[in-house]
């Protein structure tokens, strides 16, 4: 995706194959990856070289069904390019959760002090098949 975009940008920055290109990115994210997971111990990732695809887990999360909350011990983010949280990621954080048919809907809402404002971060997850467990 992104190298179609800098392609259809400017395609003279470009100067390898998009299949190096994706390689290349991939490498680069592993190793900050890597390098950032002494940080954050409640998250995982597995990578799968072949395929170019990175699988994250965020472990021990509690889940308080009588408030509608999930409390994670670090803030949820997706190999460290998208985060749920205006905070620093290493740190607690609770999300108010909704379940609609296969639709689960997280939602944090924090203040922002410095910016003096309140900010709302809202994300949808689908259920997918586990096609590993039977």
């Amino acid at each position: 995706m992104f190298y179609d975009y800098l392609k259809q940008k400017d395609a003279s920055k470009l100067t390898q194959t998009k299949d190096d290109y994706i390689k290349n990115q991939f490498t680069k994210l592993s190793v900050n990856l890597q390098d950032g997971a002494k940080d954050l111990p409640n998250t995982t990732y597995e990578f799968d070289r072949d395929n170019a695809k990175i699988h994250s887990v965020l472990k021990n999360g509690k889940l308080d069904t009588a408030n509608q909350t999930i409390i994670f011990p670090e803030a949820i983010n997706i190999v460290q390019l998208a985060t749920m949280s205006i905070g620093p990621v290493a740190k607690e954080t609770t999300y108010k959760y909704s379940i609609d048919g296969d639709i689960l809907t997280l939602t944090i809402e924090q203040r922002d002090g410095q910016n003096n404002l309140n900010t709302i971060i809202s994300a949808k997850f689908k259920k997918v098949s586990d096609t590993t467990s039977k």
